[in-house]
Formats: structure tokens, sequence, C-alpha cells
């Protein structure tokens, strides 16, 4: 799950740019994270 979410924010990286949305996307890994171990 977590591989497929990275690849997810790592093609809309390449999309939209640096933006801050990318900070909203990086709180919601590190979530996703946390809830898998």
């Amino acid at each position: 799950m977590f591989q497929q979410v990275r690849d997810i924010v790592e093609k809309r990286g390449i999309d939209i740019g640096y933006e801050p949305i990318d900070e909203d996307w990086t709180l919601k890994i590190e979530e996703l994270n946390n809830n898998e171990n």
C-alpha cells in the first residue's frame, strides 16, 4: 500500500512541481507510514 501511495505522490510531484500541496502529501504519507508500523 505504501509503495502505491509513494508512486502516486512521485507522479503528482512531477505533474504539479513542488508546491505547498507537497507538504500536505508528506503529512498524509507520514500518517500512512505510522499506521503500518
